[in-house]
C-alpha cells in the first residue's frame, strides 16, 4: 500500500513540476508512417532479414509436410504394432525435447571438430576442417536440419493415423469395385 502511495506522490509531483515548468504534456502529433517505411526499405540489414525470412517461410514449411507425408506413409506400412509404435516415438520424440537439447546437439554436430566435418574429411570431400556455423549457406543449412528434425515429427503423428484410415478406405472401396467388376 505504501508502495502505491508513493507512486501515486511521485505521479502528482512529475505532474505539477510539467505544469510549472511549462512542458507541453500533450503534443500535436506528426504523422511520420511514410517517412518510417521509406527508411525501413533503405536500411540494407532490414532487407536482409527479410529475404532470410522469406527464403525460410517459403522452404521449410513445404519441405516438413513433404517429409512429414512421407514418413506417415512408411509408418502405416509396418505391420507389427510394437515396432510401429517404437518408430512412431522415435520420430515424434525431437518436438517434444527442449529446444535446449537439440541446439546443444546440433552445435556439437556443426563444430570444426563434429560430426559433419570428420564425416566430410573421412569421405575426401573437404581438406580442411570448416565452423559451418560462421558461414551463410552453412548456418542456413543447419537451420533448415534444426527445422526439419524438431518439426517433421510432430507433422508425421498428426498425418499418420488419418492417412491410414484414408489407404483403408481406398483399398476398401478398390475391394468393392473390383467384386462389382466380376458379378
Amino acid at each position: 500500500m505504501k508502495y502505491l502511495c508513493f507512486q501515486f506522490e511521485d505521479c502528482c509531483f512529475l505532474t505539477r513540476q510539467a505544469q510549472i515548468t511549462a512542458i507541453p504534456i500533450i503534443i500535436s502529433p506528426t504523422i511520420t508512417i511514410p517517412l518510417n517505411y521509406t527508411r525501413i526499405l533503405e536500411d540494407k540489414t532490414f532487407i536482409k532479414a527479410l529475404q532470410n525470412t522469406l527464403f525460410f517461410a517459403i522452404l521449410i514449411p513445404p519441405l516438413v509436410l513433404v517429409t512429414s507425408v512421407y514418413l506417415a506413409n512408411l509408418i502405416n506400412k509396418i505391420t507389427n504394432r510394437r515396432f510401429r509404435s517404437f518408430i512412431t516415438t522415435v520420430i515424434y520424440l525431437p518436438s517434444i525435447v527442449s529446444p535446449v537439447a537439440y541446439s546443444f546437439f546440433f552445435r556439437r554436430f556443426f563444430a570444426v571438430d563434429g560430426f559433419l566435418n570428420t564425416l566430410l574429411m573421412y569421405l575426401g570431400l573437404l581438406k580442411e576442417q570448416q565452423n559451418f556455423l560462421l558461414t551463410p549457406t552453412g548456418a542456413r543449412i543447419a537451420i533448415i536440419m534444426i527445422c526439419l528434425w524438431a518439426w517433421t515429427g510432430y507433422y508425421t503423428v498428426c498425418q499418420a493415423p488419418p492417412l491410414s484410415r484414408s489407404i483403408q478406405h481406398t483399398i476398401r472401396s478398390e475391394r468393392s469395385t473390383i467384386s462389382r467388376l466380376r458379378i
